[in-house]
């Protein structure tokens, strides 16, 4: 049972594509095809004009690379999520995407600085292709590391913003000029939700994520679950 609207819409997908990447590095450390525990120094990452977490680590500090997964969902890092692209090679997150049956999203650039801007819209998903990955992340529980990282994330005002503080939204957002999305499992007392909001073309985005916010909040309570 499920509530859409436009969902098939094709919209560009920004950081909300980190998540194909890290599912993409479990499964081929899964299959023995990647080390999760090969390490890389945090020198060795790609340079960025923009804000970074990794920055407050010394040039030499070494992660391993299931860290590093854990690092781009939690805080969206950019340097991280190109070295993790670069890693496990676009032709495995396209094979991902197909086995999930997301078969209208595309990942054509990385996460470097200059492919963050008109370029960064070659990305795209829909609202339904992002569901279908969350499915498939709640149905097994081997991806309970993915769901972790995505429930320890530092970017909370859209679908958490207005919920309680206690409860635990695995989500990833997306954000270019004029998009901001957000898609993430809410996991209450007696319902798991799965979201996706894809949003383009917004003039304001604290009104956005404020709207996504609410539409979180009143669907949540609609479930009857409690909302303070």
């Amino acid at each position: 049972m499920g509530c859409r609207a436009r969902a098939d819409v094709v919209r560009p997908g920004a950081s909300l594509l980190k998540l194909a990447v890290v599912m993409a590095l479990e499964e081929a450390c899964a299959g023995g095809d990647v080390d999760a525990e090969r390490t890389v120094a945090r020198e060795e990452l790609p340079p960025t004009r923009f804000p970074s977490v990794l920055r407050v680590l010394d040039p030499g500090h070494r992660l391993t690379l299931r860290e590093l997964g854990g690092v781009v969902l939690a805080t969206s890092d950019n340097p991280a999520a190109d070295h993790l692209l670069a890693v496990v090679g676009r032709h495995r997150v396209a094979r991902l995407l197909a086995a999930c049956g997301c078969g209208d999203t595309r990942l054509e650039v990385g996460f470097a600085d200059a492919e963050l801007g008109a370029a960064g819209r070659r990305n795209v998903t829909t609202a339904d292709d992002q569901l279908r990955l969350l499915r498939r992340l709640h149905a097994e529980p081997r991806w309970g590391p993915v769901v972790t990282a995505l429930a320890s994330s530092v970017r909370n005002t859209r679908l958490p913003l207005l919920l309680p503080d206690d409860l635990v939204v695995a989500h990833k957002t997306g954000t270019l000029a004029g998009v901001a999305n957000d898609a993430g499992i809410l996991y209450g007392r007696e319902v798991d939700l799965a979201v996706a909001v894809l949003t383009d073309g917004q003039a304001d985005p604290p009104r956005t994520n404020l709207a996504i916010g609410e539409l979180a909040r009143d669907v949540w309570a609609a479930l009857g679950e409690p909302i303070d």
